[in-house]
């Protein structure tokens, strides 16, 4: 082996070990001719091996706004709707009764539930 081919090989790599963002091009070709000559050649693009992981399930923001986990078995429950506004005209005992929570409709309704928030506690 040449010895000007080996010295400009080592220098390209301790440049790339301290200052990576130096790399250029021209250096990636001086690199690339330099590999031919050693076979086990350092090379700075090499990505580390990442373990796989479980995908995170997305909860929907919408559904944790409005229902609230209850329990440990995941029931839900939420508050009744039309009590914001245009309720001048409405009785005491019908106000009164839209202050009470409400629990969903129906398995199907649980379950979409269940989907929708997958980390309610």
């Amino acid at each position: 082996m040449h010895p000007d081919i080996i010295n400009i090989n080592i220098n390209i790599n301790a440049i790339t070990a301290k200052m990576s963002f130096l790399l250029s091009p021209l250096a990636a070709t001086v690199r690339s001719a330099t590999s031919l000559v050693s076979s086990a050649a350092w090379s700075p693009f090499a990505t580390p091996v990442r373990s796989l992981s479980k995908y995170k399930l997305k909860t929907h923001k919408g559904a944790s706004k409005r229902w609230l986990a209850v329990g440990n078995d995941r029931e839900f429950k939420r508050m009744k709707v039309n009590k914001a506004h245009l309720n001048v005209g409405m009785a005491n005992n019908r106000f009164h009764r839209l202050s009470q929570m409400m629990e969903p409709h129906g398995k199907a309704m649980r379950r979409t539930l269940r989907r929708l928030m997958p980390y309610a506690q």
